[in-house]
């Protein structure tokens, strides 16, 4: 569920406690909670209803002027309606938690086997420090450059920093991702293990110590880890070739002969 920041920053205030929504089935769950930009909304209660069971009372609780500007705001849109009784429940746990720096052994031996897990369930093999190395080179990249550099897919990129940004290692900026303190005590440990060096940029490309596997565009799409865009557009043109040769072919194996009713050619068999 997407909310605008004034209507959250109203009911961080208490001024809204109240959510409409047409849903074709519900994102929220009563008893649940929603992270947002300005912290944690806790879920009271998700009610299906019908326009004519919401009052004036609901309108002005939802932060709208009347109950006719309340169902104007809601459109057409297909779904049923929902009524979602929300309050403010407090800061983001993440904001805490990415502040952290002193860690204990045991904390930081539980991050770094979350990260393992995290590299074992991917079938685009290791990416935890790679991902992390980056934010760390160059902080405040816009994922679409991010994701060239790591030579790996926008899309696939940024559910990842969400998964370490939920571990507290990454914060989001304005544009693009850095290394959160706390970040940057788990990247220094896993280095411990890697006595080549750190990473660093090799042109515009990221170059890593010591080699955690191959990248994630190139198990992904079957490309080598050495494939250039050159060599990308040179296959797509033979594909191309390839596909514009069969088409010829398969047009002289067409057999015109008089069909009873139909000028159409009939293919040979």
């Amino acid at each position: 569920m997407l909310l605008r920041t004034a209507v959250l920053e109203r009911i961080v205030r208490g001024e809204v406690s109240l959510v409409f929504r047409r849903w074709r089935r519900p994102t929220v769950r009563s008893g649940g909670s929603l992270r947002t930009a300005l912290g944690v909304l806790g879920i009271l209660d998700v009610a299906p209803v019908t326009e004519a069971e919401i009052t004036e009372a609901d309108a002005a609780r939802a932060g709208f002027s009347s109950r006719t500007a309340l169902l104007e705001g809601l459109g057409s849109r297909e779904g049923r309606l929902h009524r979602i009784a929300v309050e403010y429940a407090g800061e983001d746990p993440r904001l805490a938690l990415r502040r952290r720096d002193d860690l204990s052994d045991a904390e930081i031996g539980q991050i770094v086997e979350r990260l393992q897990r995290l590299d074992a369930r991917s079938p685009a093999g290791p990416w935890t420090e790679r991902v992390l190395a980056a934010l760390e080179v160059q902080p405040g990249v816009v994922s679409r450059t991010l994701a060239e550099r790591l030579d790996c897919e926008r899309g696939w990129l940024k559910p990842q920093v969400r998964k370490l940004k939920n571990l507290g290692l990454t914060i989001s900026l304005k544009k693009g991702y850095e290394l959160s303190p706390r970040g940057r005590v788990v990247l220094d440990h896993i280095r411990r293990g890697c006595t080549s060096g750190k990473w660093g940029l090799r042109g515009s490309r990221l170059v890593a110590p010591c080699h955690a596997g191959p990248s994630p565009r190139s198990v992904s799409r079957g490309f080598s880890r050495r494939t250039t865009p050159a060599r990308r557009q040179q296959r797509r043109r033979t594909r191309f070739a390839v596909s514009t040769t069969r088409r010829s072919r398969s047009r002289d194996r067409v057999v015109r002969r008089a069909s009873p009713g139909s000028p159409c050619p009939v293919r040979s068999r």
